[in-house]
């Protein structure tokens, strides 16, 4: 390891040791500590051993050696069975590849720990490191292989994470090995575990709770109408209930006939409409009247210049063909609609690769013309939201023209000349601008492709993309008539449209007496004369003394006194039985047990291996260079914008999510003219998209002003105090009622319990006349019914309120006869 590192503390590590005070080099601080050696070295063995846990004692395990040597060890050796036999072999492949050499050849310095320390700039300035920084490295290196490991043995049983990803592709296991899959507990986040009995109990419990929820009402209801007690407070209860008040508003209103008034739930009468319809529709106008080389509203014979490929797409890294099996269709938005009746052309198969391609009347040469490329994109799905695109592509190509051009062979491999639009899969997400330019020099073509690109919306309402490449060479990308890019072909793209005019000399070697090291040991050092070498790192401490409490005779480890030997133990055959053992108790009271030892500590005197300090280099000539000669290659194309004609426009791609829609797609010449179809089209339905998008939200939750307004799931402890305070209050001077007013907790099968002794307190307790907090609770339980039907009755028209009139005056009378 050679360390470059400047640290702001001395390191006495035995790796990372730097000793040596120096001003800071780079004048972060007054002084840093440099490494005591240019190169410092640690050798590792790395060592491995195959067991048979069936197989007890030694026999049972091979030797921990090297990994070539237990290559030769036989599985008949070690007693294994066909099946351990296959996992050993499974295991010793995947270890012979991620050893910890090709654990750190594969992440360099990013594999020590010590690289976190390091500041991220130019300085290289760290923070000091502990003494045993070199066992923590070793420690790290030895979980990060175990871990390599684990991922292999997952990847075996399900395939590689990235299936789509020709480094990660792990071959199939052959067909006597594929047990291992199957046997193979791997987590995942698509199953959860749950206790069973948890689920029988919640089950049982929530049964229970319904059944009483369902039948408790009805049987107090028939107890009331047998003994005729409590029906005008059944009745008053009734017809302050909300479905009752809600049902009145709207009778008040002249909508709807209704039924079931005198029950718990009234109803409409059988073919009734619930609400007044709506009165009024929108209506999609006329075609734009907009001309243009290309102009695409997906009218009803869009088939007649739309043509779906059913080609196969070449893929340059396997050698599997992929079919263009993916359906289209023009159909109106499924998915905040927007303007009636306007269609767009809609892929319909998710995970599946889609091609389709409609020529122009005409080529498009844009020599010395603007290109003018727009179109809107709209991506309905529900798989993720609020995104509308988890991971594929919704980008157009504008197609060479060519006599070769067949829209049934549209593929991948198609030459193109444009390729722009949105594209998002996993950590990707960017608005391609790709433009193919021809060398020519060579008469190659090369993509060019548009630097720090912006992202692509991914929302479900209609984006608009467009896309401007002017004369002079400039550019500018719009997404939703915002400016998000701008630029120059010349400058913005990678690779260069032009190459560089000089390049290093290939040719070029650095001369043997070129000196490159700009700090060397010093040659005039000397080892002062009081180093030592050979002192230890640590040494006994000689000022320790054995604590009085140090209890030498008693051992740290004791059989168990609670084991017992096994019914089923036979000696014969298992051998003596000895009890396992526990850590003594005695020695939790005190400083310790056993033979004691005085502890180790650090030898002042420890130097280690004494190196000379760094000086500067007088002979330091820099960092060579390679001379610069004329590129063979160079040419200088000053007008990349000049595009070659292009004779059709194509959808070619890929994307896990369906229903992607297309619309207004205008491929031109005239800015002026593509905003005017901006203002005409994405104008007029983005904002009644938004305001669907706006009206299907879900409204937010109103604090709960009492304990009939709490729900359980926002605040359960709440919600359950609650309910329980006001049923035993309701119940102290009417169990019935409470019931009624607070059917959850009657329910409850504990509940139930504190229902019987609130009736029992009352009874003896409260006597003929109600107590005083009891009152209280009825009179606020009223006015909170009082209060929502007058909230009720506000919302309706004046019929409503005479209704609101007509229950007060039941209200009144139930309360009088209930009061004689």
């Amino acid at each position: 390891m050679e360390d470059q590192a400047q640290y702001s503390g001395e390191v006495n590590d035995l790796w990372f040791r730097a000793s040596h005070k120096e001003p800071s080099r780079t004048g972060v601080g007054k002084s840093v500590y440099t490494q005591d050696r240019v190169v410092s070295v640690l050798g590792c063995t790395e060592q491995h051993q195959l067991c048979n846990p069936a197989v007890l004692g030694s026999d049972g395990c091979s030797e921990l050696t090297g990994l070539e040597v237990l290559g030769e060890y036989t599985y008949d050796m070690l007693q294994f069975n066909k099946r351990q036999s296959q996992i050993a072999t499974r295991i010793w492949d995947i270890v012979d590849g991620q050893g910890v050499w090709g654990h750190l050849s594969d992440l360099g310095t990013q594999a020590l720990i010590a690289e976190t320390y390091v500041d991220g700039g130019n300085t290289q300035l760290s923070a000091t490191l502990p003494e045993d920084q070199w066992i923590r490295e070793v420690t790290g290196w030895y979980n990060g292989v175990l871990a390599d490991i684990q991922r292999n043995i997952i990847d075996f049983a399900q395939g590689p994470m990235a299936p789509y990803d020709s480094h990660t592709y792990v071959e199939p296991p052959p067909a006597n090995e594929t047990w291992m899959c199957n046997s193979q507990k791997i987590r995942g986040t698509a199953y959860y575990n749950f206790s069973v009995v948890s689920l029988l109990t919640i089950l049982i419990v929530g049964g229970v709770i319904l059944l009483a929820n369902q039948t408790v009402i009805p049987l107090v209801s028939l107890a009331q109408r047998l003994t005729g007690k409590g029906l005008s407070r059944e009745q008053e209860w009734r017809q302050t209930y909300t479905l009752q008040l809600q049902r009145m508003a709207y009778e008040g209103a002249q909508i709807g006939r209704w039924q079931r008034t005198d029950k718990d739930v009234p109803v409409t009468v059988y073919g009734e409409t619930f609400g007044p319809p709506s009165d009024g529709t929108i209506t999609h106008g006329p075609p734009t009247s907009l001309k243009a080389p290309f102009f695409e509203q997906f009218t009803p014979d869009w088939e007649s210049r739309w043509k779906v490929s059913h080609a196969k797409k070449e893929d340059s890294k396997t050698e599997e063909d992929w079919a263009y099996v993916g359906q289209w269709s023009v159909e109106e938005p499924t998915v905040l609609k927007g303007i009636e009746g306007d269609a767009g052309l809609v892929v319909k198969n998710a995970a599946a690769h889609h091609a389709i391609s409609a020529k122009f009347p005409s080529k498009i040469d844009n020599k010395g013309k603007t290109l003018v490329v727009q179109y809107e994109v709209k991506l309905q799905t529900n798989a993720r939201p609020p995104d509308g695109l988890e991971c594929g592509g919704a980008y157009l190509k504008l197609l060479k023209d060519s006599k070769n051009l067949h829209a049934e062979e549209f593929s991948n491999a198609s030459p193109y000349v444009i390729m722009f639009g949105p594209d998002k899969c996993g950590a990707t997400n960017k608005v391609h601008f790709i433009f193919k330019h021809k060398n020519p020099k060579t008469g190659e073509y090369e993509e060019k492709h548009l630097k720090s690109p912006p992202m692509a919306k991914t929302v479900k309402t209609s984006s608009l993309y467009s896309l401007y490449v002017k004369p002079d060479q400039s550019f500018e990308l719009l997404v939703d008539g915002t400016s998000m890019k701008n630029g120059s072909l010349l400058e913005d793209f990678t690779p260069s449209v032009n190459p560089e005019k000089e390049i290093d000399d290939p040719k070029d070697s650095k001369p043997d007496d070129w000196v490159d090291e700009s700090r060397i040991p010093d040659p005039d050092a000397k080892k002062p004369d009081d180093w030592d070498e050979d002192a230890p790192f640590e040494i006994v401490d000689k000022d320790a003394t054995k604590p009085d409490d140090w209890l030498e005779d008693e051992p740290t480890q004791i059989p168990d006194p609670e084991a017992e030997k096994p019914e089923d133990w036979d000696d014969e055959e298992d051998g003596d039985w000895v009890p396992p053992t526990v850590p003594n108790p005695k020695c939790e009271e005190v400083s310790g047990c056993g033979k004691w030892e005085p502890p180790m500590i650090k030898n002042p005197d420890y130097k280690g291996k004494w190196t000379a300090p760094y000086i500067d280099n007088p002979a330091y000539k820099g960092v060579w260079k390679p001379r610069k000669i004329p590129n063979p290659d160079f040419f200088e194309d000053k007008t990349p914008a000049n595009f070659e004609p292009m004779g059709a426009i194509g959808f070619e791609i890929w994307t896990m999510q369906s229903d992607i829609l297309f619309d207004n797609v205008y491929i031109g010449h005239s800015i002026e003219d593509a905003q005017k179809l901006k203002a005409e089209t994405w104008d007029v339905k983005r904002p009644i998209e938004d305001a669907e998008e706006e009206a299907t939200k879900p409204a937010a939750p109103e604090p709960p002003k009492s304990p009939s307004d709490l729900k359980f799931m926002d605040d359960p402890v709440t919600y359950v105090k609650e309910k329980v305070d006001l049923f035993i209050t309701i119940a102290k001077r009417d169990p019935i009622e409470a019931i009624k007013f607070v059917p959850e907790v009657a329910g409850g099968a504990g509940v139930l319990l504190v229902t019987v002794i609130a009736i029992l307190v009352g009874t003896f307790t409260a006597g003929g006349s109600a107590a005083p907090a009891a009152k209280d609770a009825a009179k606020k339980a009223g006015e909170k019914a009082a209060e929502a039907k007058e909230k009720t009755a506000e919302a309706v028209s004046t019929g409503a309120e005479n209704v609101k009139a007509e229950v007060n005056k039941r209200t009144t009378r139930s309360s009088a006869a209930a009061e004689q």
